[in-house]
């Protein structure tokens, strides 16, 4: 087969949370590639031209509105409408619910059966938990100052692949109680080999909620999606021929789903099918921020940090709009392999 090789784009799901509402809110994802202009989505281009890949906005968590695409072929949903909802927000981040009482976060929903599952607070590790045995966690951090925070979790599955990370910005004003119930971590997606000969089999593995759908996205493999089932212990595997796949870089992504929810594709891996060597790939701004040859939770420390602040280094503000934003967040995101 004649294939097309593009980029997974994995989306760093966020909720903006006010004292009455929940807002769903998605991110733009900025990376810098050639053949930006050519009206052909390529790797590493999120769209091009008028080509969104068949995305539109209500694939980014919005109700409506239209998608626009930037000269550096990233799209852009500022025309896109958010949905409002008195008391919830759906997707991985679960349903969000404010009380009143002690000015506090509480997350509850579910990981890997027996999964480490790690909660950050403005970029820093502020504890961490086992899931049980049907992979359910609940957690609590109370005495918070209010003001805003940027909250995120990741979980690490038994042979110590990383989730990708979820990340929240919430407000919380005087005796407020946020719970945020029914929260699905994306799964880990682990690959035997980076780079493969034509004919051998490519072997992708990981963890998922327990019993859960898996679906396995291969970019560049044209709608080619693979549908399995996690064990009990949340793990599943699956090996692809490649016979008769052309050669290129691909990559692939996970999700979840229980019942009529679906969770977000997430933590994609790449490899490259052939006879040589994959050649390099331009990635845009680095997001290796600590310069440890990872970008991973000690990146998202330092940008979590100046989240909002002003006096950052230059190199900190990923897409150079001289501001720290969401939009730094999603290039992180775009660029993580934790």
């Amino acid at each position: 087969m004649n294939l097309n090789s593009c980029i997974v784009l994995s989306l760093l799901p966020l909720f903006l949370i006010s004292p009455s509402f929940s807002y769903a809110a998605t991110v733009d994802i900025t990376a810098s590639v050639s053949g930006c202009g050519d009206g052909i989505v390529q790797s590493g281009e999120q769209c091009d031209g008028s080509n969104f890949d068949g995305l539109s906005c209500p694939a980014f968590g919005f109700g409506s509105g239209t998608l626009s695409c930037t000269a550096s072929c990233t799209i852009n949903t500022s025309a896109c409408r958010v949905a409002e909802s008195p008391s919830s927000s759906g997707g991985s981040g679960g349903r969000t619910f404010i009380t009143r009482g002690e000015s506090s976060v509480r997350m509850a929903g579910y990981a890997y059966p027996l999964a480490k599952v790690f909660i950050l607070k403005d970029g820093q590790i502020a504890l961490s938990t086992i899931a049980d045995a049907d992979g359910y966690f609940d957690v609590k951090l109370g005495n918070l100052s209010t003001g805003q925070y940027m909250f995120s979790w990741y979980a690490e599955d038994a042979q110590g692949r990383k989730s990708q990370l979820t990340a929240l910005p919430v407000t919380i004003a005087s005796d407020e109680a946020i719970e945020m119930k029914d929260i699905r971590v994306v799964p880990t997606i682990g690959i035997e080999k980076t780079e493969i000969v034509q004919g051998e089999n490519l072997m992708l593995y990981g963890q998922g909620l327990a019993g859960s759908e898996i679906i396995l996205s291969f970019k560049g493999l044209k709608d080619f999606f693979v549908k399995l089932y996690a064990g009990q212990d949340g793990a599943y595997q699956y090996a692809l021929d490649t016979t008769s796949v052309a050669s290129g870089m691909y990559e692939v992504s996970a999700r979840s789903s229980v019942g009529n929810t679906n969770g977000i594709f997430g933590g994609a891996v790449s490899v490259f099918v052939g006879k040589k060597f994959a050649p390099p790939v331009a990635v845009g701004p680095s997001s290796d921020l600590n310069s440890d040859g990872r970008v991973s939770v000690a990146d998202f420390s330092v940008l979590a940090f100046w989240y909002k602040k002003t006096g950052f280094p230059a190199r900190i503000d990923l897409n150079s709009d001289g501001a720290i934003t969401i939009v730094d967040f999603s290039i992180m995101a775009y660029q993580w392999n934790g």
